[in-house]
């Protein structure tokens, strides 16, 4: 990209964060190399790959929380109380879906 270009993308990205998204994007799919913003596209991409990470995490912790309440619920109460079960079920649902809908690999996340 151009000096000029540049500066206008980086002012476009600084100014309106949207805009900037919709043009990146327009660039990438008519392959138009020279109008992309290399350095902030770089920056973005690190940051959503790490955002994505968290998120999963923090979920996965969730989980286990969960689980762990649920085993100290059934050593210590009646196994018929269903409040921990019923919580935690719908804990993998939603990590699966985040599995599905992202590209982070499973195996990534638990061998790390």
């Amino acid at each position: 990209m151009s000096s000029n270009k540049s500066d206008q993308a980086n002012a476009l990205y600084e100014s309106d964060f949207y805009g900037w998204t919709e043009l990146q994007a327009k660039a990438l799919a008519t392959r138009q190399v020279e109008a992309l913003d290399w350095q902030n596209l770089r920056e973005e991409v690190i940051s959503l790959g790490k955002q994505e990470y968290r998120e999963l995490v923090s979920r996965l912790t969730v989980l286990v929380g969960h689980l762990l309440k649920w085993e100290y619920q059934l050593t210590v109460f009646s196994p018929s109380r269903t409040s921990w079960p019923t919580i935690s079920s719908a804990i993998p649902v939603r990590i699966g879906h985040e599995f599905n809908d992202s590209t982070i690999s499973p195996r990534r996340v638990f061998v790390s």
